[in-house]
């Protein structure tokens, strides 16, 4: 049986053990800043309890090791067209961005469409590259 009050960092290690947790437990990207906020304008309650550890503002570490390309790709604004952003993002995906709601995107175009993408890129991938275990300079 689980406990019935743990702590964030006793409900990670026993999620990552396989072992009871009082409830689930969401790390890296939680609920979506502007979300969130559209939620509170339209009456939520500030801290609000989802019955979810979101884990924000919790500290802990992660191993140093980049899991995105190297070297990524730039970021690049191709147009501005009004209401949206068309842009390269830093895994080389072209899609549209709102303005109004960064969380809301049009993918338009991935950087593997067949075999020779995948042949380019994929030693961007490797983890064993000094760059990764640096986690790129960071």
């Amino acid at each position: 049986m689980a406990k019935t009050t743990m702590s964030s960092r006793e409900r990670f290690v026993n999620c990552a053990l396989g072992s009871p947790t009082d409830r689930g437990v969401f790390h890296q990207d939680g609920y979506w800043g502007d979300t969130y906020e559209r939620w509170k304008r339209e009456g939520m309650a500030d801290g609000y309890d989802f019955g979810y550890d979101f884990m924000i503002g919790e500290s802990f570490s992660c191993l140093p090791v980049s899991y995105g390309y190297i070297p990524g790709f730039e970021y690049t604004v191709f147009e501005d067209a009004g209401d949206k952003l068309r842009v390269l993002d830093e895994y080389g995906v072209e899609k549209y961005v709102m303005k109004s709601n960064t969380n809301l995107q049009q993918f338009l175009k991935y950087p593997v469409t067949c075999k020779k993408d995948w042949e380019k890129l994929k030693a961007a991938l490797t983890p064993t590259r000094p760059a990764a275990l640096l986690k790129a300079g960071k």
